[in-house]
């Protein structure tokens, strides 16, 4: 009688087990989607608009709502709320995100962002430390759109799991979209190839180790601080295909102490080296006539506001 008793007692303590580890996985597996709220297209997609402020630790954004509906996008300020979130994870099929998306939030210790993100709203990937940004397709990513004044990040980069410290940009890309590379602390070289055209506005600004940057002979713009704020960076050398270098291309590059500017220029901002104390040899590949004509009004580096003369400017095409 008591064998049988212990075996009921038994069975009902398992039967209870069961139940509470299914209802553990059922949890586990939904509380992401049990934190985030969502928003219909009425055409099959939907918009995550906002995160709950109770979600703590790692957010795996589903690719589909609760309705399954496709989640396409990430709306302004939608993470405002998650103090305690660490980590966050945007699914594939994602091609927009909203500005200030984590403005006031946790510091972030990680991002993962999909290969189909094409428009990425104003500081949107701001937080209050470097955390780890996760990509897949260096391509897309050169091809994103970073509204206003760009991303706001300020990040250790990986491609496939691997820390990005050097970067070829890939045969597809024409065009390298500006803040792409913004605030990508490990990066040190970069080789930008022939088939690239154009350099967007502050596309590698405070890449405080980018030491090494060789631009190929298919550049024909390079905007406006393009390079600003390269503090490791001691050399460079624009190619004769560039008609337009931007203003402050080359501000506040501390290192920097010899600058090559080819022959085909035809347009340069002012200033150019604002801030480079370092800077103690400029070289334009051109003729002394058409330097006259195209010079910018400051080619000198900067000592806070006052302009001084370097201590060699020399042009190498003759007279």
């Amino acid at each position: 009688m008591k064998t049988r008793k212990r075996i009921k007692m038994t069975a009902h303590i398992l039967a209870i087990l069961l139940l509470l580890s299914t209802a553990s996985i059922i949890l586990s597996s939904c509380g992401a989607s049990a934190n985030l709220s969502y928003e219909s297209n009425g055409d099959g997609t939907c918009v995550l608009t906002k995160c709950n402020s109770m979600a703590s630790g790692e957010i795996v954004i589903p690719e589909t709502n609760r309705d399954g509906e496709k989640v396409v996008a990430i709306a302004d300020e939608a993470f405002r709320a998650c103090k305690k979130v660490k980590s966050v994870v945007v699914p594939e099929g994602v091609t927009t995100i909203g500005k200030n998306i984590f403005y006031l939030g946790g510091p972030l210790e990680s991002l993962t962002l999909p290969s189909t993100l094409e428009k990425v709203g104003e500081k949107a990937f701001y937080s209050d430390n470097i955390y780890r940004l996760y990509i897949s397709d260096l391509a897309a990513w050169c091809k994103i759109e970073f509204e206003g004044t760009g991303h706001g990040g300020n990040f250790e980069m990986y491609l496939n799991n691997q820390k990005l410290t050097e970067v070829t940009i890939p045969e597809t890309v024409t065009e390298i979209k500006a803040y792409a590379f913004s605030g990508v602390k490990g990066l040190a070289k970069v080789t930008v190839p022939n088939h690239v055209t154009a350099i967007g506005k502050k596309a590698f600004f405070l890449c405080t180790n980018l030491s090494e940057i060789a631009l190929g002979n298919g550049i024909t713009k390079i905007d406006e601080g393009a390079f600003y704020k390269c503090e490791s960076l001691t050399e460079i050398t624009i190619p004769d295909s560039v008609i337009t270098l931007g203003k402050e291309v080359l501000a506040f590059c501390s290192s920097l102490k010899r600058a090559t500017l080819g022959s085909g220029l035809q347009d340069i901002g002012s200033p150019i080296f604002e801030d480079t104390y370092e800077l103690t040899e400029v070289i334009y590949c051109g003729t002394e006539t058409r330097w006259a004509q195209i010079k910018p009004d400051y080619i000198a580096k900067a000592r806070h506001t006052t302009f001084i003369d370097l201590e060699e400017f020399r042009c190498t095409g003759g007279k």
